[in-house]
């Protein structure tokens, strides 16, 4: 899931970037928009965040599930 999120962070990123025209010699010299710091870094985090904490938490409520179901039919084995 880490690696899911972090690519999601990266391609949210990249198409910003993209949007923007912005290229490494405007950022590196700090010529660029001041504004870019929250478009480029803050945003795409939150957007990353809206997706990646939802996934975990199905995937933890499915891996509860799972669990659950296993015990049952364990418990069942051991009443036959």
């Amino acid at each position: 899931m880490l690696i899911v999120g972090v690519v999601i962070y990266w391609a949210i990123l990249e198409i910003g970037n993209d949007l923007s025209g912005a290229n490494e010699e405007d950022t590196a010299n700090g010529d660029g928009d001041p504004f870019a710091g929250f478009l480029f870094i803050f945003l795409p985090m939150c957007i990353a965040g809206f997706i990646y904490i939802p996934a975990c938490i199905w995937a933890l409520i499915q891996t509860g599930r799972r669990e659950r179901r296993q015990q049952k039919t364990s418990a069942q084995r051991l009443v036959q």
